[in-house]
């Protein structure tokens, strides 16, 4: 399983269908392959219906949407945004994901790119709401680098006395912290 498999597992689930991806990279990698009544896609970059920042974008936005996809700015402080704003425009029962939230390297975590296979910080972005948000659930696949799933609901907080964010505090919560599922618990997860 992949991103994309996960986003349209959800995304089969939502009649009329309308789905956000914050984030483009390149098109075909996965937008072009969800399926959706609506698809919007936002990137600064990359050509696509909204070609401006996610910030921009949700300035203006008065769409709301089932799934919303976050795979865009991999810095904790922009992706702690996007998932606010997206809160902000999501339908009752909608869904958001994130792509590269299960870094396996602390080269892969830092916040400026070093190395070709990045991650960004995002998993810090995970931690924030697990420790502050507790009427949201949240878990993270350990699949393609890590796909987090936010939906609104309760989560018990994840509470530490350690203020050092760092990769090491990653590695000895880790599945603390990111709510850590196997593909099989996910699907058990989902069909009750």
């Amino acid at each position: 399983m992949n991103r994309t498999d996960i986003i349209n597992f959800y995304t089969s689930k939502k009649q009329n269908c309308r789905y956000l991806e914050i984030g483009i990279g390149n098109a075909s990698a996965n937008f072009n392959k969800i399926s959706a009544a609506v698809k919007d896609a936002v990137d600064p970059v990359n050509p696509c219906n909204h070609l401006m920042s996610s910030d921009a974008f949700f300035s203006s936005n008065t769409s709301q949407y089932d799934i919303i996809f976050i795979d865009g700015d991999h810095k904790a402080a922009q992706v702690i945004k996007d998932i606010s704003n997206s809160l902000k425009c999501l339908s009752t029962d909608g869904i958001i994901l994130l792509h590269d939230c299960n870094p396996e390297l602390e080269v892969h975590q830092t916040e400026n790119i070093t190395v070709s296979h990045w991650n960004g910080s995002v998993w810090k972005a995970i931690l924030f709401y697990r420790m502050f948000d507790p009427n949201l659930s949240i878990c993270t696949i350990d699949v393609d680098e890590g796909i987090g799933i936010i939906k609104p609901g309760q989560q018990e907080l994840f509470e530490c006395a350690e203020t050092m964010f760092d990769f090491a505090f990653l590695c000895k919560y880790r599945k603390q912290i990111l709510n850590l599922l196997t593909v099989q618990e996910w699907q058990l997860m989902e069909q009750r």
